[in-house]
């Protein structure tokens, strides 16, 4: 061992003990200087910062251009995307708001949502046009329900599985479940589904749900796709089947049923797949 590197691996040993043991870096606060010249990188990430660089919007705040969908259950208020079924409107199947601008592969997608409190919705992604149906898509999808519909599916449907999930929002879900809220999961080829632990249990996760407006970041590249609403990872899943989605459409969701309604804002998207 070298001068240079036996002076360093003293220095970092007594800024660790620093750390550790009361009135050590008065003891020896002349080795411990220059580990402290020259830990530029904090130890610990920081706080949750709104990185907004490489974003672009994909909603103007005053049309639905570059959008595709139903006029009957789609318009623009006060700055916002709002998706609605009335008691007139109301429809078994689900119908989507499309977005036409792109078939994004790897990106990261920020927005904001309310949803009322029978109401079911979803982000859609990676997603395809179901041949003949008219705004219908079929891909992944960020769920989104209101408390009281997360209230009744819950006691209808997860409880006979034994799961208590209040909350679908935020779990991965296309075709069948891919990852409940709080699950961490893996696809292997056909779609074959494992747990592999989990950020915290469905209930948990939902506390950091409001009934007014919630924050929505999706960061999507190769298999790995995160779900995050207000700055709490909701559920991850990594999908190495070979077969899966690579790239598609994104939409918003109305779900087929009885009176709804849903609002997104501020929707936001940034590439993070390679220049062509």
């Amino acid at each position: 061992m070298n001068r240079l590197l036996r002076s360093t691996s003293r220095a970092f040993v007594f800024a660790a003990v620093a750390v550790v043991v009361p009135g050590a870096q008065a003891v020896r606060a002349a080795d411990a200087a220059p580990v402290a010249a020259a830990s530029k990188p904090a130890l610990l990430p920081g706080p949750i910062v709104e990185d907004e660089t490489g974003f672009r919007p994909i909603f103007d705040g005053r049309s639905l251009h570059g959008w595709d969908g139903d006029p009957r259950l789609w318009r623009v208020e006060n700055g916002e995307i709002v998706g609605e079924f009335t008691k007139q409107t109301a429809q078994k199947g689900e119908s989507f708001l499309i977005w036409r601008g792109g078939e994004p592969e790897d990106f990261e997608l920020k927005a904001e949502y309310r949803v009322s409190d029978l109401g079911n919705s979803g982000l859609e992604y990676r997603s395809r046009e179901v041949e003949g149906s008219k705004w219908d898509l079929d891909g992944y999808q960020m769920d989104i329900d209101g408390r009281q519909w997360g209230d009744q599916f819950n006691r209808r449907m997860m409880q006979k599985h034994g799961v208590d999930c209040p909350r679908v929002t935020g779990e991965n879900v296309g075709h069948v479940i891919f990852a409940l809220p709080g699950q961490i999961s893996r696809l292997s080829e056909h779609q074959e589904r494992h747990v592999l632990g989990s950020v915290g249990t469905c209930a948990a996760v939902a506390q950091s749900l409001n009934d007014g407006w919630n924050r929505v970041h999706l960061i999507i590249r190769g298999g790995w796709m995160i779900h995050i609403i207000n700055g709490r990872v909701m559920s991850i899943v990594i999908d190495n089947d070979p077969a899966r989605i690579r790239r598609g459409l994104l939409g918003l969701q109305l779900h087929g049923g009885g009176p709804m309604k849903v609002e997104f804002r501020n929707l936001r998207i940034k590439s993070l797949s390679p220049d062509p």
